[in-house]
């Protein structure tokens, strides 16, 4: 989930085609990385687009300016993205290439939780 501007080179993009592919790349020996494929929906309701602004921006700029960070950019011309992989909302599709992705696959499951599944993982 991120915001991005309508008009902006990622949300003309979106807008022509929702497909997308989130990468991992572990950049550590033996090297590696994980894929995720699926769409994206795009939302420019003001509440979800608030709501999105000023998580990121706890996220980011603490809780003190999370809100200030918020409503700055929760205005009209911006979008929320949300991303769902293709294998269903309970499932992720992962690509696992060489022995180095699984630390990739490991950082990816950190991130993600219980969406990520490793029986998915290709190859293992």
């Amino acid at each position: 989930m991120f915001n991005t501007g309508k008009d902006s080179a990622k949300g003309r993009a979106f807008a022509r085609d929702s497909g997308a592919v989130l990468c991992v790349d572990d950049e550590r020996p033996p090297f590696g990385f994980v894929q995720i494929q699926g769409e994206v929906r795009l939302s420019e309701d003001p509440d979800e687009l608030l709501d999105t602004a000023v998580r990121l921006g706890t996220r980011y700029m603490g809780e003190q300016r999370g809100a200030e960070f918020g409503r700055r950019n929760a205005v009209p011309g911006e979008l929320v993205v949300r991303a769902a992989a293709d294998q269903g909302a309970r499932r992720v599709q992962l690509d696992r290439v060489s022995s180095g992705g699984q630390a990739a696959l490991d950082h990816v499951q950190q991130l993600l939780g219980d969406v990520v599944d490793a029986r998915c993982v290709q190859g293992a």
